[in-house]
């Protein structure tokens, strides 16, 4: 009898061993799979927040470009001129008139400038938004005292980027946060009236940051 109990223990003991070897294995298994997943998830959003900027970016040189060559017919401005009476009177000048010239870049634009660029290049109120808060701040920067882009970093310019991320900012971060945030990824723009780019990685990390997923 004594026997016959000592020659089954090891069994139940290897048995149970095994048995736990397998649970552990089911749950390694069960965790790789969640973090595949999540993987999977992380590199959805990043390929559709990569779409979104180059599309963002598309639209805004697109703009930028139609601002640039707006028409002498386009809506009048009252400019103020003297006459001979010494009197102020208005007197209509085309948009353009002033508006054109190569010193007019985008990152050299006073605010009044960019007040009548964006409210005659974008219609919707939203997209105005994100682009003044966007060219409000590409202003304050010079493109030419900022590091040139590394080798293999990709970029976006800057009013592109704030632009996204205006529409991705559903935490309400301050622009004051959202340039701590890009500071070390400022570099110089490809095309001198872009003002200033941002690196990619920056960018996504941020909207990362900001998406409500």
């Amino acid at each position: 009898m004594i026997s016959k109990w000592s020659s089954s223990c090891p069994k139940q003991k290897a048995t149970r061993i095994r048995n736990n070897q397998r649970r552990h294995r089911a749950k390694v298994k069960a965790h790789i799979s969640d973090l595949e997943s999540e993987l999977a998830e992380s590199r959805r959003q990043l390929a559709a927040a990569e779409h979104r900027i180059k599309a963002l970016t598309a639209e805004v040189e697109q703009l930028q470009s139609e601002a640039r060559r707006e028409p002498c017919s386009a809506p009048l401005t009252p400019a103020y001129h003297h006459t001979s009476t010494h009197d102020h009177q208005p007197v209509l000048e085309p948009r353009c008139c002033w508006m054109s010239g190569s010193q007019r870049q985008l990152g050299k634009l006073t605010t009044h400038d960019q007040d009548v660029m964006i409210n005659s290049s974008l219609t919707n109120g939203t997209e105005r938004d994100n682009f003044n808060l966007a060219l409000s701040f590409v202003a304050q920067y010079k493109s030419q005292n900022l590091p040139p882009p590394q080798p293999g970093e990709s970029t976006t310019s800057c009013a592109a980027a704030y632009s996204i991320i205006a529409q991705q900012n559903f935490k309400g971060f301050g622009l004051d946060d959202i340039h701590q945030w890009l500071q070390s990824g400022y570099r110089q723009a490809i095309r001198s009236e872009d003002g200033c780019a941002v690196a990619n990685s920056l960018v996504h990390s941020l909207i990362n940051h900001l998406s409500p997923v």
